[in-house]
């Protein structure tokens, strides 16, 4: 990135450039949950209203609902905070 910026392609206001490296499967997926929350009015949808409003682009509205999703994803697949792993047993 910092060879961006001197090179005059990039400030460094400008959001870091996204990678395309992954999952295609996952992401797939998490942008299917996001749409289908964003389609329909529901919080997610209200979420990308809002986002919308404060002034980010179409694409960046479209990511804050994908990084929610991934984020509950991510949430769901972590062991309970009050449960302690025995490995003794």
């Amino acid at each position: 990135m910092l060879q961006l910026v001197e090179q005059g392609k990039m400030s460094l206001d400008d959001p870091p450039p996204m990678t395309r490296a992954g999952n295609r499967q996952l992401t797939s997926a998490i942008y299917m949950a996001a749409h289908v929350q964003t389609a329909q009015p529901r919080p997610g949808r209200t979420y990308y209203e809002k986002k919308l409003a404060e002034g980010k682009s179409r694409a960046e509205a479209r990511r804050a609902p994908k990084r929610q999703v991934t984020k509950a994803i991510y949430r769901s697949l972590q062991p309970p905070k009050n449960q302690t792993l025995d490995l003794a047993a």
